[in-house]
């Protein structure tokens, strides 16, 4: 966790030397504030100390020397499958594999919401599908998972770039969400209600559900329905 620590502390500083050079040299160069956590999911409770300073040998003779930072624990068997898939992304995805506990569980992941599933496969970038691939076949293999059923599993995450609205659709994404920020500051944020309907029509044609289409284009569901009885 020190370690870690100063991992975060060493980009911070790299980062602020790139904006200002020999910035992290000047008297007022301060570093953030880092909230270490681990994230749980034994059986049992967590009993490790939580603060260096407790874990450190002679720490009452050097106690003036030795940091003393706390992590926070978080354990992640006091969440519902439900409120882990609220967090989105792919750590979400992560947590979701590692509730698994044995090959009769398979379903949490084979019934996924499908719009979780979406939403999972819109937010996932290129570089990290076959790590997350890679890290679902370990998880799913320690679980007793047969080989084919957790490739199947891992086609969740595997699959999204091959769909036919994936490229498409993340771009028409990304365009509307910048033009979205540049109306608002423009105030002319009807004039874009055109372009958001098109994008909204091409994703349902593909078979994005409503709600993803909704939360997306900021369409609402009465507006979308009517788009999709039109086309």
């Amino acid at each position: 966790m020190f370690l870690y620590i100063s991992l975060v502390l060493s980009e911070w500083e790299k980062d602020a030397e790139k904006e200002r050079p020999d910035s992290s040299l000047l008297k007022d160069f301060k570093y953030p504030p880092v909230l270490p956590m681990v994230l749980f999911d034994g059986k049992g409770e967590w009993t490790a100390q939580r603060n260096f300073f407790d874990r450190t040998h002679l720490n009452t003779i050097f106690e003036k020397y030795i940091p003393k930072f706390e992590y926070e624990v978080i354990n992640l068997n006091d969440y519902s499958e439900e409120e882990i898939m609220r967090f989105g992304g792919a750590l979400s995805y992560i947590f979701l594999i590692d509730k698994i506990r044995n090959s009769k569980e398979k379903a949490r992941i084979t019934q996924l919401p499908s719009d979780y599933v979406e939403r999972l496969q819109l937010q996932i970038p290129d570089d990290m599908r076959k790590l997350l691939v890679d890290v679902t076949l370990s998880l799913l293999n320690k679980s007793g998972y047969e080989r084919i059923d957790a490739e199947q599993a891992a086609s969740i995450v595997k699959k999204a770039k091959d769909k036919e609205y994936g490229g498409m659709f993340e771009v028409a994404i990304e365009s509307i969400i910048e033009e979205r920020e540049e109306a608002r500051a423009e105030g002319r944020e009807e004039g874009l209600a055109e372009g958001r309907e098109e994008v909204a029509r091409n994703a349902l044609a593909k078979g994005v559900s409503l709600k993803l289409v909704a939360e997306i284009t900021g369409l609402d569901i009465a507006t979308l329905e009517s788009l999709q009885d039109k086309h």
